[in-house]
Order: C-alpha cells, then sequence, then structure tokens
C-alpha cells in the first residue's frame, strides 16, 4: 500500500466524496430496476387480461393506474427518500450507518466542518481528520459498496428495459400491440380485437298464449362469470333482471338459459354480461289454432308383408326403417301455410280448410311436430313427438319333431317338424339334408309368413336312390339334416340331427356265457365321440357365421377351439386304426363277411378321419363337417357289422351248444378297446392285488374329478370364465367321467363274474342260478357249483363259513360299485345338462340359460363327491354300517319321491294347459310315473326285509339297536307306505293323476320318518 502524502483533510475528504458518489450510483440502479420490472409486470399482465375482455377500455385504464402508482411508489421510496437521507446533514447519518468502525468520528467530522463555514474556530479537528482518514484506509469505499450490490440491479433494469422495448416494437400479435396501447396510448387494430357478441334464441318469435319460452344465450368472444336476461312486457316502462344459469351444450361450449313460464303477453327482452348485450328481441303471443286429431297411416316396405295400418291414438311413430307415414291433422281453425318439422327439417303439407296432410319416410330416430304460420311468424302447433326405428331382429327356427336324433330302417318315413318365427315375415325356410356326408339337399318349407309350423317328410327309401347309391340305405348308414330361415337380411340354423339306418330285425339271444355285452357298448361309444365331434364342429362353424349382437367369440377362440377337435379327430383316428390293425391280425377276416365289413369300416373311417383332422387344424369348418359325417357313418357301419357277428355267434351257440367264440370276440373287442389294459390280459388272470390297485386308481381319478369339477362349477358361478371355455371344459371332465363309469363298470363285471356266494344267498336264487349256468357253459365244475349252491342255501341260518364271508364281503363290494355307478351315472346327467346350458348358441333348447347351467355344473360336482364317499368307504361291517346303508338307501328313496312328485305336478299342470282337463295327463307319460311308483315299492319292500334281518341277526350282541329298529320297521308298517306308493301308481295310471298328487306329500313325510328312524 503507499503512504498518501497528502494532508489528513483532504484525504478524508475525498474518502467521503467517492462514498457518496457510490451511494448514489446504487440508489438510482436500484430505482431503475425496481421501476422498469414494474413496467413489464404491469405490462404482462395487463395486455392478458385485455386479450380475454377484447380490449377493454376499463382494463387499460387500470392497467396505467396501478403502473402509475408503482411507478411513484419506487420513486419516492426508492429514489427521493433515499437521496435526501445522502443529503441531509452531508449524509453524516449514512455515512455511520455505513461506516460503524468510525464510531462517530465522520458525524463530528461533518459537524466541525458546518462550525468552522459559520467562521468558528475548531481546536481538534486536524487530529479528527486524521484519525477519521487512518480509519478510512482500512475499510476503502468498495469494500464497503461492493461492485455486485451496484451492477446486478444495473443488469436487471436493463433486462427489464429491453423486453419492454421489444414487446413495444416487435412484440407478437396481441403483446405488441397490447403493450403500445397500455404504455403509449396507440389504437389496436380492430382485426385483432375479438369481438364480443351475445346470441340469443330464439330470437324474435311468436308463441302460443300460456305456453312456456327458453332463452338460451350463447357468448362469442368472452367467457362471463355470470350473465341475466331483462325483460319488459309491453304497456310497461321497467326492464326487470333475471340471472340466467349456466349449462353445458352437446358440444361441450357453455351457455346461459332462462325460461319464461306462462306467457300471456307480448315482451321484448335482451341478455347483458359483462359490458357486452345482445340485441332486443320481441316475443309475440298468439292465440293458436288448436289441433284436435293427429291420424298416422303406416304403409310398411313390401318386404314385410303387413298391411296398412291407421292409428288415431298414439302419435309416435314407431315403425320399420323405410316406412311411409301419412300424417293427417284436424285443427279447429283453418292452417296458414301448415309444415312437417322432422328432425328440424321442414316439408311442406297440404292444407284444406282445417285440415292439412303430409307424409314422411322413417329413417332414423329423431322427432316431429307440426307447425304454421301465425302472425307471420311460424309456430308450432304440437308437441315433439318421438320416431323410434324397429330393429329388424333375426328370425328364429327349431326342429321340434323329432327333435333329437332318430334310429328307422331304410324304408321308413321320418316326420320331421319345423317351427320357425320372424318379427315381421319369413322369406324362405329350408329343410337340408345330407346321405353319408354327401352334398346338401334342399327340401323348401312354407313361408312368407311371420310363423309356420311345418311337417315334411324324409322318406329314407327315396332318399337312397337320390344320393345314387348302388342299393337303398343299409344300416349303419346316416341322414344329416337341418333347417334354414332367413328374413330379409339374415339367417339362422338349427342344430345337426341325425337319423341312423338300423336293421330290420334285431334278434339277440340270451347267452348264458355272459359275454358279448361289453363290446357293442365300447363300439356304441366310439361313434358317440365321432358324433360329439361332429356335432362341436357344427356349433362352431355356427358360431363362426354367427351375426352381430350373439356372444362375442374372437377369432383366435374359435381357432383355438377347432385346434383342440383337431387333436381328439387325431385321437379317436388312432384308436380306430389300432382296433382295426389288431382285428385283422388276430381274426380271420375270410370266416365271415360281417367281421370283415366291420375292420374295413373301421380302417375306412379312420382314413377319413386324418383330411378331417386336417381341416379342423387349418379352420375350415364347412370342409370338415362333411368328412366328419362320413367317418360317422363308417363307424356306424361298423357297429352294425358287429352287431351281427354277435347276433350270428349267438345263434351258433344256441344251436351247438358252444359260445367260446362269440365269448372270445367279444373279450378280445373290449381288449382292443380299452387301449390301457394290457392286450393278452383276461379276467381269470386278474387277481384279487391287481383288482385292489384298480379300484384305488378310480378312487384317485374319481376324487380329482371332484375337485376339478367342484372348482369348474366355483368358476362358473363367479363368471370368472367365458361360458365357451366353460363348456369345453364341462365336455372334457364329462368324457373323462364317461371313461371311469367304463372301468367301474368292467370292475363291477369282474367283481360279479368271479366271486362265490356268502351268506344271504337264499334270497339272490337268481344271480346263483346265473353262476350255475356260467359254470355248465365252461364245462367245469358243474356239480360242485351245484353242490355249494345248495350248501349255500341249506346253512343259511347257521354260523357263516369263511368261503361265505368272503362271499359277503365281495356282495357288499359289489353293491358299494354298483351305488358308486348310479351316483357316477347321475353326475354325468348334470354333467352333460350343464355342458347343454352354458353356450346358448350351441344348445338344441334355447329356453335354458346361464344360471341352470352354473346350477346342473354344482348339482354334478355334488353328485361326484356322493360317488367318491362310497367308493372311499371301507366294507361295511356290524351293525352300524348296515344301519348306515339302509338310512343312505332310504335317503334315495326319499329323493326319488321328491322327484317323482315335482314331475306328476309338472306333467298335470301341462296337461292343464294344454287341453283344460283336469287330471289329464298323456297315457306314455302316466305308465313311466307308475312304473317309477313300482320300483320304489319294490326298494321299499327289500329295504323292510334286510330291517327285519338285520335286526334278526344283531338280536344278542345290540339288543337295545336292534329293538329301534323293529321300532322302526313296526312304524314303517303301521304308516301303510307301501299300499300308498301302489295305490298312486294305479290312480296315475288310470287317469287319476289328481287324487295321487294330493297324497304324494304323505308318502313322502313316511319315507323321511323312515331315514330318521334309521
Amino acid at each position: 500500500m503507499t503512504h498518501d502524502s497528502r494532508p489528513a483533510r483532504e484525504r478524508i475528504d475525498a474518502y467521503l466524496r467517492a462514498l457518496r458518489t457510490r451511494l448514489r450510483v446504487l440508489i438510482y440502479t436500484r430505482a431503475a430496476a425496481a421501476a422498469f420490472v414494474a413496467v413489464l409486470l404491469v405490462t404482462c399482465v395487463g395486455v392478458v387480461l385485455l386479450s380475454r375482455t377484447g380490449f377493454a377500455a376499463s382494463i387499460a385504464l387500470g392497467a396505467r393506474i396501478v403502473l402509475l402508482s408503482l411507478l411513484v411508489a419506487v420513486a419516492v421510496w426508492l429514489w427521493w427518500r433515499p437521496l435526501r437521507q445522502l443529503n441531509s446533514a452531508h449524509g453524516a447519518s449514512e455515512f455511520e450507518r455505513r461506516l460503524p468502525a468510525q464510531q462517530g468520528r465522520i458525524q463530528t467530522y461533518l459537524d466541525m466542518q458546518r462550525r468552522e463555514a459559520r467562521g468558528e474556530r475548531t481546536a481538534f479537528a486536524e487530529l479528527l481528520a486524521e484519525d477519521a482518514a487512518r480509519v478510512a484506509s482500512m475499510t476503502p469505499v468498495e469494500s464497503v459498496i461492493v461492485g455486485k450490490q451496484v451492477w446486478i440491479p444495473a443488469l436487471v433494469a436493463l433486462a427489464a428495459l429491453a423486453v419492454v422495448l421489444g414487446l413495444l416494437m416487435a412484440g407478437p400479435a396481441q403483446w405488441g400491440y397490447g403493450s403500445r396501447h397500455l404504455l403509449l396510448g396507440a389504437q389496436v387494430p380492430r382485426n385483432v380485437i375479438p369481438e364480443r357478441l351475445i346470441r340469443v334464441k330464439p330470437g324474435d318469435t311468436t308463441v302460443r298464449r300460456n305456453s312456456d319460452l327458453s332463452i338460451v344465450a350463447t357468448m362469442q368472444g368472452f367467457a362471463p362469470e355470470n350473465a341475466a336476461v331483462y325483460v319488459r312486457f309491453d304497456g310497461e316502462q321497467t326492464w326487470q333482471r333475471a340471472p340466467m344459469q349456466s349449462q353445458l351444450q352437446r358440444d361441450g361450449s357453455e351457455a346461459w338459459a332462462f325460461k319464461l313460464y306462462a306467457l300471456r303477453g307480448p315482451l321484448h327482452y335482451y341478455v347483458a354480461a359483462d359490458t357486452a348485450r345482445s340485441s332486443e328481441h320481441r316475443v309475440g303471443v298468439a292465440d293458436l289454432p288448436k289441433i284436435e286429431k293427429v291420424r298416422l297411416t303406416y304403409v310398411y316396405p313390401q318386404w314385410t308383408g303387413l298391411q296398412s295400418v291407421t292409428d288415431e291414438v298414439q302419435r309416435d311413430i314407431r315403425a320399420v326403417a323405410a316406412t311411409q307415414v301419412k300424417v293427417e291433422v284436424l285443427a279447429d281453425a283453418p292452417l296458414q301455410a301448415p309444415a312437417l318439422i322432422v328432425n328440424g327439417e321442414a316439408t311442406q303439407i297440404d292444407g284444406a280448410g282445417n285440415t292439412a296432410t303430409g307424409s314422411l319416410t322413417v329413417g332414423k330416430p329423431g322427432n316431429y311436430f307440426v307447425g304454421a304460420k301465425v302472425l307471420d311468424d311460424f309456430v308450432p302447433l304440437t308437441e315433439d313427438y318421438q320416431i323410434e326405428v324397429v330393429a329388424d331382429e333375426k328370425p328364429s327356427i327349431e326342429i321340434l319333431k323329432p327333435g333329437r336324433d332318430w334310429r328307422a330302417t331304410s324304408i321308413e318315413e321320418v316326420p320331421v317338424r319345423v317351427q320357425a318365427r320372424d318379427d315381421f315375415r319369413l322369406q324362405d325356410v329350408e329343410l337340408r339334408y345330407a346321405v353319408n356326408g354327401g352334398k346338401w339337399q334342399s327340401m323348401n318349407l312354407d313361408a312368407g309368413q311371420r310363423e309356420i309350423n311345418s311337417e315334411s317328410m324324409l322318406r329314407l327309401e327315396e332318399l337312397g336312390a337320390d344320393a345314387k347309391l348302388p342299393a337303398q340305405l343299409a344300416p349303419g348308414d346316416l341322414v344329416s339334416y337341418y333347417a334354414v330361415a332367413k328374413d330379409r337380411s339374415k339367417q339362422v340354423q338349427t342344430d345337426l340331427f341325425m337319423v341312423q339306418v338300423q336293421p330290420f330285425e334285431r334278434r339277440f339271444i340270451q347267452n348264458s356265457a355272459g359275454g358279448g355285452g361289453g363290446g357293442g357298448e365300447e363300439q356304441g361309444a366310439i361313434s358317440e365321440r365321432q358324433k360329439e365331434i361332429l356335432l362341436a364342429t357344427w356349433n362352431l362353424q355356427r358360431s363362426d357365421n354367427r351375426a352381430e349382437g350373439s356372444p362375442p367369440r374372437t377369432p383366435k377362440q374359435l381357432q383355438e377351439n377347432a385346434v383342440m377337435l383337431s387333436e381328439l379327430q387325431t385321437t379317436l383316428a388312432q384308436q380306430a386304426r389300432t382296433v382295426a390293425e389288431r382285428m385283422r391280425a388276430r381274426v380271420p377276416l375270410d370266416q365271415d363277411q360281417h367281421v370283415k365289413a366291420f375292420v374295413e369300416s373301421m380302417e375306412s373311417a379312420a382314413a377319413v378321419m386324418d383330411p378331417a383332422a386336417e381341416h379342423l387344424k387349418n379352420f375350415k369348418l364347412d370342409q370338415a363337417v362333411p368328412v366328419e359325417q362320413q367317418a360317422l357313418q363308417q363307424l356306424l357301419r361298423a357297429e352294425s357289422a358287429f352287431r351281427e357277428v354277435q347276433v350270428s355267434m349267438q345263434q351258433e351257440s344256441a344251436s351247438n351248444g358252444g359260445g367260446e367264440a362269440a365269448r372270445n370276440f367279444s373279450e378280445m373287442f373290449e381288449l382292443e378297446m380299452d387301449l390301457q389294459k394290457n392286450q393278452y390280459e383276461t379276467e381269470s388272470q386278474l387277481s384279487q392285488a391287481g383288482r385292489q390297485q384298480e379300484l384305488d386308481e378310480a378312487i384317485r381319478k374319481l376324487k380329482e374329478l371332484a375337485e376339478r369339477q367342484e372348482k369348474l362349477a366355483q368358476q362358473a358361478e363367479r363368471k370368472a370364465i367365458p361360458p365357451q371355455d366353460q363348456r369345453w371344459r364341462q365336455e372334457q371332465l364329462r368324457r373323462e367321467a364317461e371313461d371311469l363309469k367304463r372301468r367301474l363298470a368292467e370292475l363291477s363285471r369282474e367283481q360279479q363274474g368271479g366271486a362265490p356266494q356268502g351268506r344271504g344267498s337264499n334270497r339272490q336264487s337268481s344271480r346263483q342260478s346265473s353262476r350255475q349256468s356260467w359254470a355248465q357253459a365252461d364245462g367245469a365244475q358243474t356239480d360242485g357249483a351245484q353242490a355249494d349252491g345248495e350248501a349255500a342255501g341249506e346253512s343259511s341260518d347257521e354260523q357263516p363259513t369263511k368261503p361265505q364271508q368272503d362271499g359277503a364281503e365281495r356282495e357288499r363290494e359289489r353293491e358299494r360299485l354298483a351305488n358308486t355307478l348310479q351316483s357316477l351315472t347321475k353326475a354325468l346327467d348334470e354333467m352333460r345338462a350343464a355342458n347343454a346350458q352354458s353356450d346358448a348358441g350351441a344348445d338344441r333348447q334355447a329356453a335354458n340359460d346361464t344360471a341352470s347351467g352354473n346350477q346342473s355344473a354344482t348339482e354334478a360336482s355334488r353328485k361326484l363327491r356322493q360317488a367318491l364317499k362310497q367308493m372311499e368307504r371301507p366294507p361295511e361291517q356290524g351293525l352300524a354300517e348296515t344301519v348306515e346303508r339302509l338310512a343312505q338307501r332310504a335317503g334315495q328313496l326319499t329323493d326319488s319321491q321328491r322327484d317323482i312328485e315335482s314331475e306328476l305336478h309338472q306333467a298335470l299342470n301341462a296337461a292343464q294347459q294344454t287341453n283344460g282337463r283336469r287330471g289329464s295327463i298323456a297315457p306314455r307319460r302316466a305308465r313311466e310315473l307308475a312304473e317309477d311308483k313300482l320300483k320304489m315299492s319294490r326298494e321299499l319292500t327289500r329295504i323292510q326285509s334286510e330291517i327285519r334281518d338285520t335286526a334278526h341277526d344283531h338280536r344278542k350282541e345290540s339288543p337295545a339297536a336292534t329293538q329301534q329298529l323293529i321300532a322302526t320297521l313296526g312304524e314303517l308298517e303301521a304308516s301303510n307306505v307301501n299300499f300308498r306308493i301302489t295305490r298312486s301308481a294305479d290312480e296315475v295310471l288310470y287317469g287319476r293323476a289328481w287324487e295321487a298328487a294330493a297324497r304324494e306329500g304323505l308318502i313322502e313325510e313316511a319315507l323321511q320318518l323312515l331315514e330318521q328312524g334309521l
């Protein structure tokens, strides 16, 4: 630091001058920055408000006042006031505030200077100056007021000034015009100012006296916070103000509305909002002509087949598109220039006196009214009436008779009754049929009406000639048919039905060997599976061709279902081919033409199934259906040939005393159809351990099916899966359940064929005779079997031997299998019902709905659980198990009684609704109900006998329990329930069904008492 040689007073004076200059610069820059920022902010806010309000003068004036006030405030607080403080007392107070290190030296020094200026002497001025200069040297001016305190406000001022100048000189659009208008007072061009308009509806108008008038105003160029309507009635001087309500229009814009009620005289009105107002409008009030009658005459399109209809009551129009409607109006006075306003468009109508006539064509929904000129203004004379377009629904069609697949000989005539309906007229109804998967033929039925009920004949003898067959239709041939209904634009068709040609005679001889029964069932199973694939493909094709409004199925879902059917078809083809190959290898075909025909038909069916599977895989459903029909026809021929083989072999067995060939053929076919069984395994080789293993496997499979069925029912109840997925899963479960049922039936037959008689065999003489016949047919141990049977009968009251105990256990096991099969059969029935009801489009009974399908699925789950419980229960031993078994049979008997009672009441109600005759039901239905009642009577007799035997057998070891059984038996016999059941059967059979229905509840109560007692 250089030493300043100047006197102390010069140095301190120079220091203070520099500080004063720097303070002035700071004051100027701060004031300039605040002023220019205020100008910029007020300008921006003002331009925005001006743009929104259409450059309203009030906004500009207010912005200028705010700007001037801010500038005055800045000048006073940031410029004049700080400068005044700096100039007061030479700035002594400001210097002391800025220089706290001086500790009053600067203020004292400046006071001495003022006294010297007045001529007073100061003694210590030099010393004070020296001391102040020394302190000032340690705090230079640059450290007191740093540079950024000066240049930051300067930069802000320059930036704000630059932005303001930019807006003034080159501001875009409204910013430039607005800033110049606000700051410089320049005029804004008219083309940039949005026009503030208020458009009012209905404007000038004339209304009927005592009618209402709705005033709707829309704002253009501005968006007010509120609006008001001003009304002045004729004869009054003052305007009445009413606030309007804001509402949204259909296009999303805002409008303001107000309604004047019950106008009695003319008036003037206008709408005002903010500083804008609409034009003044006049509303005239006139006594309008009164419309006394409106007559509508409907002239329907020709394709509907409907006659013209005149309606003088309803004024709303409801008709199908393209309908001509003649509108006749009768008023109480002549109409001036009447017109028909349809959907806002005017159509001139002819007026003659008090009557006006016009017409309109129904094309789209809307409204119409009739108006006329009154007081040189067009006014409506009627309210707005609706125009509704009625949709042309698709027709419905069903086959009432036979309504299911049918069997007939080749010379029979199969009656087919078709019922079709349409909301207007059926253009065409056809019955289409095909023989053995050939070309579809058409048979035209009655049409041209809204509903037809036509019956035609499928003459099988003529169909064989039409199909150019070398001979008439043979057993196993197939006739497929369905019905089609068309209206003007839509077409529907029924499910696919089939007529299977059967032989003229079906001769079966009861074979004591017991063989040959299973093959026909298995053969029917394979043809039934092919039929299911055919029907599923048909329904899938119908879903693919379904019109709008049907249950949604995406192309991906349809294709996935087709692929699944392709896999099933491939599996079935492989099974048929395997059966044919093995039968060809083991059975000489030259010995019997029927065997040869069977093998060749199976081979032909397998050959036709391959292209069917390929068509399904490629989603060519229309090509797959004929091929699948041909495959089914070949399988049916094979089934017919197999029956002929059985008949011929049984006849040979009856005449020659043999039967070995028939049994071998049947057993071989059963083994070949069950591809999971060892092909060399026979019943005699199945050990008890192997049978128990198969029973355990059947229990495991049944448990799995019950769990899957229960899960599927729960998902269907929650609607967690689509109906089409539910249908396929239900179908898969049904197939597996049928396989399990067939296996359990085989196990039951094996158990029945190989088990000896045990205790109680004297009450099963027919079964004993069957086993003795079996032994005679095999040529082994005839005398021994008879001796065993006699011994078993003679020792029935003595202590049972070990073979007799084993026989009793086998008898209980057979009964357990029989009960399981019965529950499984009921479960299969519920599965079929659920499968049929899960998709209304694939159901042949369109009345079933999704709710009933879910109920059937739940019921199927319950039946499977019941079958599982019966399978898992160990062989019953002792009194407790026997009573439990009897109680279960009593419960089943109660359920059967409830079912019969319900069916009886339904039949009675249906008969009364049909022919009005009380107590008269169809004879065939009466016989069926009577037979069911007699079966119940026989079952109840067996239960009573077993209760009596059980009580006798356990009277010593369980006296209290047997006493209870005897009491239950006494109550049952005292109620005479068996007599009631047989009497009810007689009354139903001989036309007194109402008397029987009155006693059904008493029978049910007696059976419930039996169940509770057990």
